[in-house]
Order: C-alpha cells, then structure tokens, then sequence
C-alpha cells in the first residue's frame, strides 16, 4: 500500500487579506516560509521519491522548501493541480466579491456549475484534479512508495472527498486545511484511509 502525503501550501500575504488567489502567482510571505520549513522538518525521516506540485508560484516554494530535507528527491510540477481559476475575481477580497450584485444568486443557483467571469466551475476543477490525482496515484499503486503533493485549498477539499466517496456537491460543507496542513493517505489503488495529523 503506498502512502500519499497531502499539503497545503504555506501562508501567503493574500491569504490574510482573504484576497482570492486562483492562479496567480502569489509568493509565500515570511509565516509561510517558517511554516514550510517547520513541515520540511517534520516530514524530513520520509524519505518521498517524488514531490508532485501545483505550478503556482506559493506551492512550488513550499515544495522547494520542504525538498532540502529530501536529498535528491525530484520536484514535477502537474499543472493540473493547481487551484480553481476565479477569472476576473482574482485579486479581490472575499468583502469585494459580496458586494458584486447578483454574485451571490448566481452561485445559489447553479452551484457546482456557476463559473466566474473568465474562471472556472467547481465541476470543472473537480474533473481536472480527480484526473490528475489518479493518474499520479496509479502511477505509485504497485509499489510502496511515499510520494507528497503540495497543491491548494480547493484542490486538497476535492481531492479528500473523491477519496471518501462523497460529492464534490458537498465541498463547502467540509473545513478548507490551514496552511502547510498535512493529510496522509494510505492507498491500495481501490480504498484509501485519510489520517490527518
């Protein structure tokens, strides 16, 4: 059974803002590299042999970050990780965002569909990362391997419950993981068991 460690990226400026990031190329501030070097730490007696990531600029820092611990071990990036695109919204505070009429009627009604202007739906991200996660999962299924993914939110919640067999419908109603929160997922290529540290 192979172990697939999960992370959230290290804190950045916007996250405190509570500013929408998506995809931009936002960079780790000073707590969030403190906290991506304390994981490092943590996790350094793994031994990965191979960190997947997110492209994304805070995601590929927390990856470099946390990879001095493992020497030698590989960095790929899956652009499929990354987190949902929010188009126009990126860069805007989540007050901004309530405040834009019919926002939230919009969301209401079509739920898992409604996109934001040049963005996408949840169910387009939930197609993407379910893909990208199983292809890298099947890749490591035979053998006892332990791999880490640094990725986002969005696609740490989607990829949590895909692996618990529940609708991507109910993403909202499960916590978003702090910032360098770890999950460790034991997979045998058909169940999986989440322990969350």
């Amino acid at each position: 059974m192979e172990k697939i460690y999960l992370v959230r990226h290290g804190q950045t400026e916007w996250n405190i803002l509570r500013k929408i990031q998506g995809s931009k190329p936002v960079p780790l501030n000073e707590t969030g590299r403190k906290q991506a070097e304390e994981l490092g730490k943590k996790l350094a007696g793994l031994d990965f042999s191979v960190i997947y990531s997110s492209p994304a600029l805070r995601t590929l820092e927390t990856a470099k970050i946390i990879a001095k611990y493992h020497k030698g071990v590989e960095i790929i990036e899956v652009p499929d990780l990354v987190e949902r695109s929010f188009g126009e919204f990126e860069g805007k505070s989540r007050e901004e965002l309530e405040k834009i009429p019919g926002i939230k009627e919009a969301w209401k009604k079509q739920g898992i569909d409604w996109k934001p202007p040049g963005g996408e739906s949840i169910r387009e991200l939930n197609r993407r990362v379910i893909k990208a996660f199983e292809k890298i999962a099947e890749k490591h299924k035979n053998n006892k391997n332990k791999i880490l993914i640094v990725t986002h939110g969005g696609v740490f919640k989607i990829i949590i419950l895909h692996l618990k067999n529940v609708s991507v419908e109910c993403m909202f109603d499960i916590r978003t993981p702090e910032n360098c929160e770890v999950v460790e997922i034991s997979w045998d290529g058909e169940k999986a068991i989440v322990e969350y540290d």
